[in-house]
């Protein structure tokens, strides 16, 4: 299943989440823990460093002694490591066209959430195109709709989300009234400079899936040096009550002995990511990306009694080639 996490362009893409097994006892997943721990202390200091970010820059600028043509750079002075994917794209001619293709495909794992459900694997499609302003990927659609300065700026999504279960998946979610896979849209408006970007993002179901919507507060790093590329990110996740209602909720008509009717309250969903991307030829057109991605799950999801899990984990491989 998804839990309404954005989706920005990205390299890669985690999977969809999904659901928990029959019978099995909850547990607390200590690496989901550790990694949720290390990513609310990065989000946290996201901010300050963004904050201290212009004094750096202002520091940096310091009269270096020339070099001759040829000579190699100081070791002080040799080119930084860069992050490409936080830096405005160099002017096109076309900022909505000129861009690149990237397809690939791979294979997506995701924890279980829903009672007498089973950990899912399935194959993960990828592609995309990407220009100055415009992303359309089997991830969604991001439009660039206003930017200020080259840190600054506003963007509209749209995307799909599966249906959060069926009711064949586990004997626990029989009876169950029939969620609608939701057209989403919404908006995200982001800042980024060379240590990270934070986002907020805003999303509603288009066509009536569900009331209410998310809103994600998020810190995103990305690095590329020589061949690699590596990212880390994390965020809180707002979800209004009619939201989790969709994901979790139990209905008094749906209720049986086994299964109290559940309406739950509005919740925050931490949730912490990894990936890393390696090229696998000189010319950059080949990549090698793998990603993991875990979100804690509040008392409001654990506490439906068709939830037997603590966290929902997430991991993908897979291979892109660039055009």
């Amino acid at each position: 299943m998804s839990l309404s996490l954005p989706t920005p362009p990205r390299f890669m893409t985690l999977p969809p989440r999904s659901a928990a097994a029959e019978g099995a006892t909850r547990q607390p997943s200590l690496l989901g823990g550790l990694i949720l721990a290390a990513g609310i202390g990065a989000l946290v200091g996201a901010a300050v460093l963004l904050l201290a970010a212009p004094a750096q820059a202002a520091s940096a600028q310091v009269q270096a002694p020339p070099v001759k043509p040829g000579q190699p750079a100081p070791a002080g002075q040799q080119p930084p490591m860069t992050f490409p994917s936080l830096q405005a794209p160099p002017p096109t001619a076309n900022p909505w066209f000129d861009g690149q293709w990237t397809a690939g495909a791979g294979a997506g794992v995701s924890t279980t959430l829903y009672k007498g459900d089973d950990d899912k694997i399935s194959p993960l499609p990828i592609v995309s195109f990407d220009s100055e302003r415009l992303h359309i990927g089997t991830d969604g659609l991001a439009v660039t709709a206003l930017t200020l300065g080259e840190a600054f700026s506003i963007s509209a999504l749209a995307g799909y989300q599966d249906k959060p279960f069926k009711q064949k998946d586990s004997p626990m979610l029989r009876g169950l009234h029939t969620r609608k896979a939701a057209i989403e849209g919404g908006v995200s408006a982001e800042y980024a400079t060379s240590l990270g970007a934070i986002s907020l993002t805003y999303k509603t179901a288009l066509n009536g899936a569900y009331h209410g919507g998310s809103v994600d507060l998020s810190y995103d790093w990305q690095m590329e040096r020589d061949r690699w590329r590596l990212g880390a990110g994390a965020g809180l996740l707002w979800q209004s009550a009619d939201l989790v209602d969709y994901y979790v909720g139990v209905r008094k008509d749906e209720a049986r002995t086994d299964r109290r009717a559940y309406d739950p309250k509005a919740a925050i969903l931490p949730h912490v990511s990894l990936s890393a991307g390696y090229a696998l030829n000189p010319g950059k057109t080949w990549w090698l990306n793998a990603g993991l991605e875990v979100t804690q799950l509040p008392k409001e999801y654990t506490d439906s009694p068709i939830v037997d899990a603590d966290a929902i984990i997430g991991g993908m491989l897979g291979i892109t080639y660039t055009f």
